[in-house]
């Protein structure tokens, strides 16, 4: 399913579903599988649903949530803005994260996680550079882990 340039509501149906939205303002959901929900640019919402499914904010400010199942958050070439995960779960989910995005220097797991500074509510914000910040909602950033990052 594909997403036009206005803003909308796309959900997906049982099974595994690729969802893409498109210029505007997207909320996208998946549903039961193994999704794949990708924003696009624009601020977007993209909620995964039970499955293990893979969230793609791309560019703008994004909200992302994974809900059930073993989730990943990817950042990649066309990753921009300050992106929030609602609900980053430790030991199950992860972040893919493109290696020296940006030419950023950021080539290692451990590298990513280095970056990471509290907030105002104590959460962790990963600054990948270029404008581009993970805001891990519930996380601390001495909770973070090498582990939970996959570069590609």
């Amino acid at each position: 399913m594909t997403g036009t340039d206005k803003n909308e509501l796309i959900h997906g149906s049982l099974g595994d579903d690729t969802i893409t939205g498109g210029k505007g303002i997207d909320f996208l959901f998946g549903a039961e599988g193994n999704d794949t929900l990708s924003g696009g640019p624009g601020d977007d919402f993209l909620y995964g649903g039970d499955g293990n499914d893979r969230l793609i904010g791309g560019l703008g400010n994004d909200y992302l949530k994974g809900n059930a199942g073993k989730d990943t958050f990817v950042f990649g070439a066309d990753a921009g803005g300050r992106d929030t995960i609602a609900d980053f779960q430790y030991g199950q989910d992860h972040l893919e994260i493109k290696a020296n995005l940006n030419n950023n220097g950021l080539k290692t797991a451990a590298q990513v996680i280095s970056t990471a500074t509290a907030n105002e509510d104590g959460d962790a914000v990963l600054h990948l550079g270029g404008g581009i910040e993970i805001l891990l909602v519930g996380v601390q950033p001495s909770h973070l882990h090498a582990d939970m990052v996959i570069m590609n």
